[in-house]
């Protein structure tokens, strides 16, 4: 039961480091979608978007202005003007958060991915609590990483992580905890069917297997390229359904995945969909849903849309995927970046139709009992109270 520092009022300015509708947008709207009445949010973003849009629709205020996110996109020769405007945005973003801050007598401020440290200083230097959630498993001992971590276990009150894997970072810090993302099983799209056959080309009876995510280096569609032509070896009227599209201009990791496709004779039978608002709705069409990230995977939302829809799940082993795909039961798990194992376990469950639906149904079920919004929400919520109760006893200590 939640004790008189939630049952009042309280602002919590939400920051977050995009305006897209992947992963981690996501899970911050859908957090703040169903926060209680007693919590007004406030969201800073770095760009207007359909993140953006969303929020506002579901009552969020929305502040826009540069929040100098280090992206890795930006460390590329035609792109380095962007690293050199960094330390320009850092000054207008710590100005606009502490004006946040005060004009909106913000609470708790939170900090919604890694990459976000000059707003929890800013939040830091005008005396709020930081609930810093962690969504990435970061390179070990790289220089950035290393200071991200650092910074993040000085200046935030907790640390929330999206999974255990998340969590070992910290090396047993006890101000971090794992709080699982969440599905919305009641946001369930509905698709038609019929209608995204036509338009993807896929005919009637022909397995499909997809991969949904942003395309990039380390989330494996080339995996699945390179997988293809084993599976339709077995399988040939298989197609390969890739969705999803790069970060902005980051057109040459797809120009590269189309070329690779073309150089092993499967580019008829993988379809790049671009961008889709209605992801959820495609995953009706796979037969088996891929996760074939070849670094650790933090969370990965989409599984959870997948195992919603009765999919079974391959993943890899390593990172989250072992948290919520339970092996030989809701799913299969396979070394990362192994075309071969990921093409053999594609191959096992087109050919069985009876293990795939009774792993999709155990998985629909295992998101039922683990992934709720409702308990994401409750533990949220109770860490918010006990940072709050925290700060009042150290306001409590300094007036004595």
């Amino acid at each position: 039961m939640m004790s008189d520092e939630l049952q009042k009022p309280i602002t919590v300015l939400y920051v977050h480091a995009s305006a897209e509708l992947y992963g981690s947008d996501i899970a911050l709207l859908n957090l703040i979608r169903h926060l209680p009445p007693r919590v007004r949010p406030i969201v800073a973003l770095p760009e207007e978007g359909p993140l953006a849009e969303r929020l506002r629709q579901h009552g969020a205020k929305v502040s826009v202005f540069p929040l100098a996110v280090p992206r890795r996109y930006y460390f590329h020769p035609g792109r380095f003007h962007r690293v050199l405007a960094l330390p320009f945005e850092a000054i207008i973003c710590r100005r606009r958060i502490r004006n946040l801050i005060r004009r909106e007598k913000t609470d708790l401020v939170h900090i919604n991915v890694s990459i976000l440290p000059v707003p929890a200083q800013a939040a830091r230097r005008c005396g709020v609590p930081v609930v810093w959630h962690w969504r990435e498993v970061l390179a070990r001992q790289g220089r950035m990483s290393i200071f991200l971590i650092k910074t993040a276990e000085h200046l935030a009150a907790r640390i929330l992580c999206i999974s255990d894997s998340v969590r070992e970072q910290f090396r047993g810090n006890p101000r971090a905890a794992t709080v699982y993302d969440a599905i919305v099983a009641e946001d369930e799209q509905q698709g038609d069917l019929e209608r995204l056959r036509k338009e993807f080309g896929l005919p009637a009876g022909a397995p499909c297997v997809g991969i949904v995510g942003r395309i990039n280096d380390w989330k494996g569609q080339d995996v699945l390229i390179r997988a293809a032509p084993a599976v339709l070896g077995r399988f040939p009227e298989t197609r390969f359904l890739i969705v999803g599209d790069v970060y902005k201009k980051n057109v040459g990791i797809r120009r590269e995945y189309e070329q690779l496709a073309h150089d092993l004779k499967v580019r008829d039978r993988i379809v790049f969909t671009g961008f889709r608002a209605d992801a959820q709705a495609i995953i009706e069409l796979f037969d088996v849903f891929v996760m074939a990230s070849k670094l650790p995977e933090p969370f990965g939302i989409v599984m959870l849309e997948a195992m919603l829809k009765g999919k079974p799940v391959i993943a890899t082993n390593c990172g989250a995927p072992r948290e919520v795909v339970v092996a030989g039961q809701t799913g299969l798990l396979v070394p990362p970046n192994d075309p071969s194992a990921l093409a053999a376990a594609i191959s096992d469950l087109l050919g069985d139709p009876a293990r795939r639906e009774a792993m999709g149904q155990k998985g629909r079920r295992r998101v039922f009992e683990h992934f709720t919004i409702e308990r994401q929400v409750k533990q949220v919520l109770q860490i918010y109270e006990d940072v709050l109760r925290e700060k009042q006893k150290e306001s409590q200590l300094v007036k004595r």
